[in-house]
């Protein structure tokens, strides 16, 4: 036979070498050998007698020498019999393989060059397969009999389909950091990336689109419903340089949000999609509270839910919740659920782990240190099982899955068994990742996918845990007041302006949004919108003319009325006060403040009731306020000259009678004398 080894040896020396054991993962040979990388293109969702296992996947050659002899070899170990068992299946192998078998490849693989490939096993009347289960399987490369590359991954087997399955909730957080800046000018930020075709959104919402119309939670962001919503309409982009550019309708990142936006409110628009508005801003509610702003909750919440439901034109949930990052302690979880939010979706990471709880514990938990709040909880384990593997997506879905089926194998007959997973603001999945879970969710029949709030009432024993009083970040002092002098100033305009509501909403709106996850990282975008308010308030005061500085006024007599007069040149009516300040020579006998209603476009007239103390010019300064009492709050002043010609009684009576006696004694010279 010589050296080489016969084509027709391969299956024993496959066998044989899967027996020992000795490939590591992933595999290489050594440094003067050929080496390939390979990728899991596709693979069975499930097998049984009637269901062959069909695998296909992708080689690259990574040297500089052309792979030939090829050959691929396929073994299945017997079932796992714990999650342990299974995690450890993917990095090594077991003790023994039950089956192998190779199948000879033709051609060869080019240096820098790719090829695919398949395999095909039937698996009736295999011995191995006596329950249904999860089947660690390996697959490696071989060529000229040296294994150059080894794959490793799950086989799930049903003999039939099962009675009792594994109920999943899987809630989709869609969120991106606000990048829109007052006046809806985008600047630098991942938006126009995520949502371009193969971005993270883009990836997220298709699998999402294909996984419906099965339940499904999904978690919108405000802050990005309203920027697709702004960026479909065409939209102003900032780069770095401050280069400002237009995309119109239709064109570029326009066409990407509205290709988005018409999937998302496909999915929104289900019987059986479960809506979840995260907070206005994705304000973090620890943060709220902890900036003395807690009474600001229950209108975050109630925006975030209207600006997802006008988006997407679906209503979102009331009582489900999604605390931006997963960030909630029990004060602000309280305070939640007292505004009707009782269920909150959580990360794993965030419940501490409960000593002597099961390595499988259930993904319900009623919070003990938060009466009424019931915490629907991610399974850690399908993180950490899918993440070394990101580099494949495929086979991180893949893994992911299997994760799954070892929670069911477990207890597969047991009813009211569930898990929970969440794509989380934070997940760091390629984006061929969410299209494959979510394919291989849809073909699993051992898996019943349904709402988070559906999961929080099946599972017959819910855990018991307490949640952390953690310390979050928050909202920097020197921006919140900022954010209480505008609101002050705001709550002024409030009582001033009649009939814009639009102006006023949006005002409120930027105000919100203050308070939002994104100024804690960046406060100076907070105090941009919070200008941006204070200058839109101060272009509707500037808008309300007052006489002329200087502008003379004519009083003839002792007590009078002055004639004024004001324009407000807005598109609606103003509701102000008016208020004189003299010195004591002047005084104001019906008082110095008169409300007025300013008319949008026109000029008002009106009289004040002014009284002189004495004749002359007298500066007299015109106040236009806020209808309500407030310091330091002007809204235009003037000064005018008041020139009063009246005379005062008593001094015309003095003055009279003065150059009365002084004519007559003067006149006493004018009389006959008496002659001595």
């Amino acid at each position: 036979m010589g050296r080489r080894v016969s084509r027709s040896l391969f299956p024993l020396l496959a066998i044989a070498l899967f027996f020992a054991g000795w490939t590591p993962h992933p595999a290489r040979a050594a440094d003067d050998q050929p080496a390939a990388s390979v990728g899991l293109s596709s693979e069975t969702a499930w097998t049984g007698p009637d269901r062959p296992l069909v695998l296909r996947f992708r080689a690259a050659n990574d040297t500089g020498t052309a792979l030939d002899r090829l050959t691929v070899v396929l073994a299945i170990a017997p079932r796992t019999r714990s999650r342990s068992a299974y995690q450890l299946s993917l990095e090594q192998d077991p003790p023994v393989f039950s089956f192998a078998r190779s199948f000879p490849q033709e051609g060869t693989i080019e240096p820098a060059e790719s090829r695919g490939f398949s395999v095909k096993q039937r698996l009736t009347g295999l011995p191995l397969f006596t329950d249904s289960g999860l089947y660690p399987l390996k697959v490696q490369l071989l060529s000229e009999e040296r294994v150059v590359a080894t794959l490793r991954t799950p086989m799930i087997y049903l003999i039939e389909p099962p009675v009792t399955p594994l109920h999943l909730a899987w809630t989709w957080v869609l969120s991106e950091p606000l990048q829109m800046v007052p006046g809806g000018v985008l600047v630098p930020g991942p938006i126009e990336r995520d949502i371009a075709p193969g971005g993270r959104i883009v990836a997220m919402v298709t699998a999402m689109d294909a996984a419906t119309p099965a339940p499904i939670d999904l978690a919108m962001s405000p802050v990005l419903a309203e920027e697709l919503a702004l960026m479909a309409r065409g939209y102003r982009s900032q780069d770095a340089l401050g280069k400002v550019t237009k995309v119109a309708k239709g064109t570029g990142g326009a066409a990407d949000a509205e290709r988005v936006l018409g999937t998302l409110r496909r999915i929104a628009g289900r019987p059986r999609t479960e809506l979840i508005a995260l907070p206005f801003g994705d304000a973090r509610i620890p943060s709220v509270f902890g900036a003395g702003l807690g009474s600001d909750v229950g209108d975050l919440l109630v925006k975030g839910r209207s600006e997802v439901a006008s988006v997407l034109g679906a209503d979102a949930s009331t009582v489900v919740g999604r605390p931006p990052l997963s960030q909630l302690d029990p004060g602000s979880a309280g305070r939640l659920a007292a505004l009707g939010t009782s269920i909150v979706v959580l990360d794993s990471n965030v419940l501490p782990q409960q000593p002597g709880a099961s390595f499988n514990p259930p993904p319900v938990f009623r919070l003990s240190n938060a009466p009424g709040t019931t915490a629907v909880v991610a399974d850690p384990e399908v993180v950490s099982v899918s993440t070394p593997l990101l580099a494949d997506p495929g086979l991180a879905a893949r893994a992911a899955l299997g994760e799954l089926a070892a929670v069911w194998q477990e207890f597969p007959g047991t009813p009211g068994r569930g898990a929970a997973v969440l794509f989380s603001e934070t997940s760091n999945y390629p984006p061929g990742f969410y299209d494959a879970f979510a394919g291989l969710v849809r073909a699993s029949p051992w898996l019943k996918p349904l709402s988070a709030s559906a999961m929080a009432s099946l599972v017959r024993e819910p855990g018991r845990a307490e949640l952390p009083s953690a310390t979050y970040p928050g909202l920097s002092s020197g921006l919140v007041a900022a954010l209480l002098r505008a609101r002050g100033a705001l709550d002024l305009f409030l009582a001033t302006a009649r009939g814009e509501t639009a102006l006023l909403e949006r005002m409120r709106s930027d105000l919100l949004r203050v308070e939002g996850g994104t100024m804690i990282s960046d406060p100076a975008l907070g105090l941009t919108y919070i200008e941006s308010v204070r200058r839109r308030i101060g272009a509707v005061y500037r808008q309300v003319s007052p006489p002329a500085s200087g502008s003379i006024v004519t009083l003839t007599s002792q007590r009078g009325a002055i004639p004024l007069t004001l324009r407000n040149d807005n598109a609606f009516s103003l509701l102000i006060a008016v208020r004189l300040v003299a010195d004591r020579r002047m005084s104001f006998p019906n008082g110095s403040r008169q409300t007025l209603t300013l008319p949008a476009h026109r000029p008002t007239r009106f009289l004040l009731d002014v009284r002189a103390a004495t004749t002359g010019r007298f500066p007299v300064t015109l106040q236009i306020l806020p209808p309500v009492p407030c310091a330091d709050c002007t809204i235009a002043e003037t000064q005018l000259i008041v020139r009063s010609t009246a005379y005062n009684r008593v001094a015309l009576l003095v003055t009279i009678g003065a150059a009365l006696f002084l004519f007559g004694w003067w006149g006493r010279r004018f009389l006959p004398r008496r002659k001595s």
